[in-house]
């Protein structure tokens, strides 16, 4: 009888050792797979960041130079998300960090590619991440020839604009952007270092810009520099470390953003290289012929009805 008694006692015995291993067990299956849950979302999260590149007038901005509402809110949603907000434009670091402002945009999650790609920047720490600049030699002597030419340019020191010479041009291009300038023949008198770029405007013939372009871009220093068209009397010159394209592939390294998650939106032939760069181009529905050839897509919309709302909406939400 007492033999039976403890087999009975030790066979209960077993089985309660057996029962807590098998909870044990589903414990440490449980908790491994929790972090391997985890770890798989964190991959996935940083695996699914992306980043949209704008640049501003005619994309970006509507013909009021702002942004209605609706687009506001769809920014907001898509940096809400922790995807990646960039300024991409021609105009000065300091018009940027205004427009930025302006905008009521946040800090975190934006950044500035301005001067055409030759200074990037970080809002969320006030930082300058990296920027190329023109040759200052190379820069004066782009500046002579312009002089020569009898067409208008300028540069920039900061918020200050280095030009030629006064006239229609200048009063155009300061409706918006109202910086002070200094008019001189040797911007040398106002830079230590190279400009990030010069911008010639002519008001008149696009012939003969076009054929100063073509005289500059031969010259010796030819192979330093890029040009682009920021707007139909706008003719732009810069580094050939610059360009909205290296900007692009530049700020996604620093990010750990591949670029294949980078979307670009623009309109026009200054930004062909950041269409092409981008994982996904898209023009502007209002975009020159030059920049929906260089893009994957076409919005619907132009930049009067939301067409980077689209965009956010159709690959960001």
């Amino acid at each position: 009888m007492k033999t039976r008694v403890l087999e009975r006692a030790k066979s209960n015995l077993l089985l309660l050792c057996a029962s807590i291993v098998t909870v044990k067990n589903m414990v440490l299956n449980s908790y491994y797979t929790i972090i391997k849950n985890y770890k798989t979302r964190e991959k996935r999260i940083t695996m699914e960041t992306k980043i949209l590149f704008t640049d501003l007038d005619g994309t970006l901005l509507n013909s009021e130079k702002t942004i209605s509402e609706k687009t506001h809110q769809k920014i907001m949603e898509m940096l809400n998300r922790g995807h990646k907000f960039v300024l991409s434009s021609g105009r000065s670091l300091d018009n940027l960090k205004e427009v930025r402002e302006k905008l009521n945009l946040p800090k975190e999650g934006v950044y500035i590619s301005a001067y055409q790609g030759a200074s990037l920047y970080d809002c969320s720490t006030d930082t300058l991440l990296i920027e190329n600049r023109l040759n200052l030699d190379t820069a004066q002597a782009i500046f002579s020839e312009v002089i020569k030419a009898g067409l208008y340019c300028h540069t920039y020191n900061g918020p200050m604009m280095i030009t030629t010479s006064e006239g229609r041009e200048i009063d155009y291009y300061r409706r918006h952007i109202p910086f002070p300038y200094v008019i001189t023949n040797d911007i040398r008198e106002h830079l230590t270092e190279g400009p990030h770029k010069i911008l010639i405007i002519n008001l008149e013939d696009r012939k003969i810009t076009d054929d100063f372009r073509t005289k500059i871009m031969n010259m010796p220093y030819g192979n330093e520099i890029q040009s682009a068209y920021s707007s139909p009397v706008f003719l732009e010159f810069y580094s050939k470390d610059a360009g909205k394209g290296n900007g692009l592939r530049t700020l996604c390294n620093m990010l750990n953003i591949p670029v294949e998650n980078s979307y670009a939106c623009g309109d026009e032939e200054n930004d062909v290289t950041m269409l092409q760069a981008a994982g996904t181009g898209i023009a502007m529905q209002n975009a020159t012929p030059i920049a929906k050839e260089a893009a994957d897509i076409v919005t619907v919309a132009d930049n009067d009805h939301d067409a980077i709302a689209e965009v956010i909406d159709r690959f960001f939400l």
